[in-house]
């Protein structure tokens, strides 16, 4: 449960907040000020409300996929092609991406068609 100063230090971020990007609009502070407001604002709060952060929605999609494709049309029967994305998981970090990747082709032969673990960005749907 939130105590009453955390409330009123995030009611304080989200009004700083707002005033550097209306400033921004006007031209009065420049576009640079901006580009990380979304990661700066986000990092305060997982410091201020370190239990949310658990519950936070994952940031990085592992998946695996093949490069390769039969095809008797190409040398050795094999065409490049980037198959289907085949979601394993889904972490917070991409430290935890790349070290799932990491231990997935490590453990996984690859086969003929380099079926390999990779990770991506999720896109933020908020």
């Amino acid at each position: 449960m939130r105590t009453d100063a955390k409330t009123e230090l995030e009611k304080s971020l989200l009004d700083a907040l707002a005033d550097l990007a209306d400033a921004v609009d006007e031209g009065i502070a420049p576009e640079s000020r901006s580009e990380h407001l979304d990661t700066a604002f986000e990092d305060a709060m997982c410091l201020l409300f370190p239990e949310e952060e658990e519950e936070a929605t994952p940031r990085y999609t592992v998946f695996t996929r093949t490069w390769w494709r039969e095809n008797p049309d190409w040398p050795n029967g094999l065409e490049p092609h980037a198959g289907e994305r085949k979601t394993i998981a889904t972490v917070r970090s991409e430290e935890e991406a790349i070290a799932m990747c990491k231990d997935y082709n490590s453990t996984h032969e690859s086969g003929r068609l380099s079926l390999r673990a990779e990770f991506d960005l999720m896109e933020d749907k908020r």
